[in-house]
C-alpha cells in the first residue's frame, strides 16, 4: 500500500558555504514553488545555493502473522 501524507512536498534549501539548511513541508507543489522562489530571491547574491523539492510517499507491507512494516522515500 502506498500512502500519500497530508504534507506530500519538501522543500529544502541551503546557501553554499553555511551548513544549515531550510527544510520546510508542504502541502502542494505550487506553494512550495512559490517559497522556494522567494528564497532564491533573498539569497545573497555573492553566495551560491541549492535547493530542491521532494515528494514524501510512505509504503506499508503487512505479511499474515507479521508486524505492519513501513518505510519512508523522497523521491
Amino acid at each position: 500500500m502506498m500512502k500519500f501524507e497530508n504534507k506530500p512536498y519538501l522543500l529544502q534549501f541551503c546557501e553554499l558555504g553555511d551548513y544549515s539548511d531550510i527544510i520546510i513541508e508542504f502541502k502542494t507543489l505550487k506553494e512550495a514553488k512559490e517559497r522556494q522562489k522567494e528564497l532564491i530571491e533573498w539569497n545573497n547574491k555573492a553566495l551560491g545555493y541549492f535547493t530542491q523539492i521532494s515528494k514524501i510517499i510512505e509504503i506499508k507491507r503487512k505479511e499474515p502473522y507479521e508486524r505492519e512494516q513501513g518505510k519512508k522515500y523522497r523521491k
